[in-house]
């Protein structure tokens, strides 16, 4: 079944990065094998990540790993398994605009 004529291609774009996104895919990863925190007050963390700069540019890393939150070091360690799919950004401020868009999406 195709998609209604009324999505543009830019709203299609959106929807396929948010899908794909590596933050989207950790979230997904930690719920698949149950090892997202139950929190006190009744929320559950699946995601915690901060920016990194690098000589090209800034990526949003996740922080929490496996059920526990790690170390910057820890963390960009474990995103260099997969550093390609780390996206960068020209700032900061891009960087964290970007994770709250995809957060809205879990």
């Amino acid at each position: 079944m195709s998609e209604p004529e009324t999505v543009n291609d830019s709203l299609k774009a959106t929807i396929q990065a948010m899908q794909t996104s590596p933050l989207t895919k950790h979230h997904y990863s930690i719920l698949e094998r149950d090892l997202q925190r139950n929190n006190k007050d009744g929320t559950t963390t699946t995601v915690f990540a901060s920016t990194f700069e690098f000589p090209d540019g800034v990526r949003m890393l996740p922080t929490f790993w496996d059920g526990k939150e790690r170390s910057a070091e820890e963390s960009v360690k474990r995103a260099k398994e997969n550093w390609d799919e780390w996206p960068v950004y020209s700032s900061e401020k891009d960087a964290n605009a970007d994770y709250e868009n995809i957060k809205k999406t879990w």
